[in-house]
């Protein structure tokens, strides 16, 4: 798994709608967050994911993410599905 494999998810989720008019990288730091989560923890439960992947956002798009526990379960689990 690269970073870029994430990308590609995070990207097409575009979580705040941002990509039609942002640049392209525009979701790399926080990616970036997830990759290095997931290098650096043998825990790699779909829940534990997706609770980052909130956590992640809303510290950085705060009251702007909007997005649903569900949503952000359902990117974990694709990501975890990346071999």
């Amino acid at each position: 798994m690269t970073f870029y494999d994430i990308k590609k998810i995070i990207d097409k989720w575009d979580p705040l709608g941002l990509l039609d008019t942002a640049p392209n990288d525009e979701y790399d730091y926080e990616t970036e967050q997830i990759f290095n989560f997931i290098k650096n923890t043998d825990n790699k439960e779909t829940d534990v994911l997706a609770n980052k992947i909130m956590k992640i956002f809303l510290f950085f798009f705060e009251d702007a993410f909007r997005n649903s526990y569900n949503e952000c379960l359902n990117v974990a689990k694709e990501i975890l599905l990346i071999k």
